[in-house]
């Protein structure tokens, strides 16, 4: 079964052409310097419209999470369930991120590593946490 994939529009194109090459990248404002994900056409803090695409470390804390048990595309049944962290990056910005392999209950404020990777065989470079050793910070 196809699975849907995204489909990037102007102002989040450097997102995916960073994370086609393994990077987990965030906007900075050049203006104010605030940083920001998801990728949005100005800086949520000034307006501004002069934004950048930095790297982000992938180190960060698990803020919250959800199970998806049943999928909303029939091309995910095969998958679930499906853990879903919203992890808080050291950058100060909060990604979604798929937990492969992981049990069903997350330590709130586990450390992990966010990275690029397809999801699936042939799939798009999608953010994917890995829990670290060590439990919560």
């Amino acid at each position: 079964m196809n699975r849907p994939r995204p489909r990037p529009v102007s102002f989040d194109g450097g997102y995916w052409e960073n994370a086609a090459e393994g990077v987990l990248a965030v906007q900075r404002c050049a203006a104010c310097g605030a940083v920001q994900h998801y990728p949005r056409p100005v800086c949520v803090q000034c307006r501004g419209e002069r934004l950048e695409w930095i790297p982000c470390t992938g180190a960060g804390t698990i803020y919250s999470y959800t199970v998806v048990r049943v999928p909303l595309h029939p091309g995910f049944r095969e998958d679930v369930p499906i853990v879903l962290a919203d992890v808080e990056l050291t950058e100060g910005v909060r990604v979604l991120a798929r937990v492969p392999g992981s049990p069903v209950d997350l330590p709130i404020g586990a450390r992990v590593e966010v990275a690029v990777a397809p999801a699936w065989p042939d799939g798009p470079p999608l953010p994917q946490a890995r829990l670290l050793s060590g439990g919560a910070s």
